[in-house]
């Protein structure tokens, strides 16, 4: 994840981010999550969004 992630949303962590930014990430998920070999998507997003906001072990284990 920390080698994949920074790729996906990097731009958003610059100080001027704005909604150009915004529709890059998003642009570029939607052109990831429909290529070829993606249908499963990410194991470790879905856990970050789905877990990590009420499992403190998974959230920390998420962060290292």
């Amino acid at each position: 994840m920390v080698h994949v992630v920074p790729g996906f949303i990097g731009e958003l962590q610059a100080p001027d981010a704005g909604l150009d930014a915004i529709e890059l990430v998003l642009r570029r998920f939607a052109s990831w999550a429909g290529a070829t070999g993606t249908e499963s998507g990410c194991v470790i997003c879905k856990a970050a969004t789905e877990a990590a906001t009420d499992d403190l072990a998974a959230r920390e284990s998420i962060h290292h």
